[in-house]
């Protein structure tokens, strides 16, 4: 698994535990639907159609393996779209991340 971290000057941040649709997760509590909306939506204005189908995917909760088979891409691919997915959000530069 790739976390996708968003360091603050306060925080470790993992996105994937904030972005995950996972109800008994607590994290996701505190973000409010607007906020999520906006975050999600600030993400996917820079990624690429690929990228978005492999950031939804592991968001869901499914492993590189899995989203490999799912989209019938090469494990290697989907691995490298993850890690340019980790650099694109680390450098969005308006991120709030005082979650």
């Amino acid at each position: 698994a790739i976390p996708l971290e968003i360091t603050d000057e306060e925080n470790d941040i993992n996105l994937i535990n904030v972005l995950e649709d996972n109800s008994s997760n607590p994290e996701v509590g505190l973000l409010s639907d607007e906020e999520f909306k906006e975050l999600y939506t600030k993400i996917s204005k820079e990624l690429t159609h690929l990228e978005e189908c492999v950031f939804n995917l592991r968001i869901q909760g499914f492993e590189c393996k899995e989203i490999s088979d799912i989209l019938d891409k090469d494990e290697k691919s989907i691995y490298n779209t993850l890690q340019r997915i980790k650099v694109k959000i680390k450098n969005l530069k308006d991120i709030d991340c005082n979650c």
